[in-house]
């Protein structure tokens, strides 16, 4: 269920408002939800996930490679988020 928060809130459009809001907005659902940590700091989480996400898609692009995405995924939902 925590994936559906971030991937909600990660694609979710808004104008004006910077990703990792949006991000912070989801997870501060999940929160609530019970899903995640109520010591989780959502706002560092949600920066950390958009620029490692950022990062990894960036460096697939150069290498040619979808292996640093995998790896963001893998990471991100089977450790920090699980």
């Amino acid at each position: 269920m925590i994936f559906d928060w971030a991937a909600a809130g990660y694609y979710r459009t808004l104008r004006g408002v910077p990703r990792s809001a949006a991000v912070a907005q989801a997870l501060a659902q999940a929160q609530e939800a019970g899903e995640l940590s109520k010591d989780a700091d959502v706002g560092a989480l949600a920066r950390f996930l958009v620029d490692s996400y950022e990062g990894a898609a960036a460096r697939a692009k150069l290498i040619g490679d979808r292996a640093p995405m995998d790896e963001f995924i893998r990471t991100t939902f089977d450790f920090l988020l699980a």
